[in-house]
């Protein structure tokens, strides 16, 4: 953990944890077309899927790349996912907490 000690170092940011689940985990739909039927616009959306998912359907993306996606796919366990991003969040509200208190003028 980054925030032990009473330090007041600013929590390292995992991006890698939150995009895995933004990628693999979490469908999406995507805009396929719009269409303007009088006043209104009609919009039409593609099935929800996640990017994981479109990836492994593009033909563009080779085998190779698509077998280490599946590979580390299967790595992914959401609910440990999930723990590790409530945990980083806290230490972030922990150091704001500090660093707003370091940086009220003490009367």
């Amino acid at each position: 953990m980054c925030c032990q000690g009473g330090g007041k170092r600013k929590p390292e940011a995992h991006d890698g944890d939150y995009a895995s689940i933004n990628n693999g985990l979490k469908p999406a739909n995507t805009g396929r077309n719009r269409a303007r039927v009088g006043a209104q616009v009609r919009k039409r959306y593609d099935i929800a899927k996640t990017p994981y998912q479109r990836v492994l359907e593009s033909e563009t993306v080779s085998t190779r790349a698509k077998r280490r996606l599946r590979d580390q796919y299967l790595q992914l366990n959401p609910a440990a996912l999930l723990r590790q991003i409530e945990t980083l969040q806290e230490e972030l509200w922990r150091y704001r907490e500090l660093s707003s208190r370091a940086a009220r003028p003490q009367s």
